[in-house]
């Protein structure tokens, strides 16, 4: 529900990356509160099982060093132990926290993309009040982030630079919003990615539902926002379902 409202667009949630175009330009991945070697088992609709052959590329991937893999969760789930992902504990509910402190990090060291931010985006200044502490005094950096979270300042600072200076996306599934005040982890998520940014980039950036949906187009970006170009495919627009523009 929140989504539309952060991104200015449903498209997030209903057309994910496939697949295929994240083992084709991710250099990591993480999947961050979802399980899907489990979820997928039971996709919404009639499940196909078709993502498994995706997942074995992954771990192959990951055991040959091309690509590094993650899983932030409250438990080491069997997507995380499938993988041999990098496993990050994480207290329950507190992956907001993480991710403003991991924002902050960016921020501070001068990582984040400042063009991104300038060009897709309104209201930085805003939450950077907020993550700086300029109001309330309370400066939400690493130090805050890890007492809060579990996890140690060092864990995530080389995490928020594995993801940063890497090509990378985050899969996140459903279950982070969960909890009381859960649509802020999706306001986090967000503006985590873009600070990394790179969303637009085929295979890269977010994702809310390959842990769960049977399929998605391959040739999507992570996620489709309004403010990148989005085309119907003319096969469509020339059957007349839909109306031309």
């Amino acid at each position: 529900v929140i989504l539309p409202h952060i991104t200015g667009s449903i498209d997030p949630t209903l057309a994910p990356t496939k697949w295929e175009g994240i083992l084709k330009n991710a250099k990591t991945i993480v999947f961050w509160g979802t399980n899907p070697v489990v979820s997928n088992k039971i996709a919404i609709g009639v499940p196909l099982h078709n993502s498994y052959k995706y997942y074995d590329e992954i771990r192959k991937k990951g055991e040959s060093g091309e690509m590094k893999i993650y899983s932030v969760d409250v438990y080491h789930n069997e997507s995380a132990r499938y993988f041999g992902a990098k496993y990050l504990e994480v207290v329950p509910c507190t992956d907001t926290a993480m991710m403003i402190g991991m924002c902050n990090y960016l921020f501070e060291k001068g990582l984040y993309s400042k063009e991104f931010i300038e060009k897709y985006t309104v209201g930085f200044d805003k939450f950077k009040e907020y993550m700086l502490g300029t109001k309330d005094g309370v400066n939400k950096n690493l130090a805050w982030a890890s007492k809060i979270c579990g996890v140690s300042e060092q864990e995530l600072a080389k995490f928020s630079e594995d993801l940063v200076k890497n090509d990378s996306v985050i899969v996140s599934g459903y279950a982070i919003q969960r909890q009381d005040h859960g649509e802020m982890a999706y306001w986090a998520l967000v503006t985590l990615n873009a600070m990394l940014g790179h969303i637009g980039k085929e295979g890269c950036g977010f994702v809310t539902n390959d842990g769960m949906h049977k399929n998605a187009d391959e040739s999507y970006i992570a996620p489709k926002l309004a403010a990148f170009e989005t085309k119907v495919p003319q096969k469509f627009i020339d059957s007349g379902l839909v109306p031309k523009t």
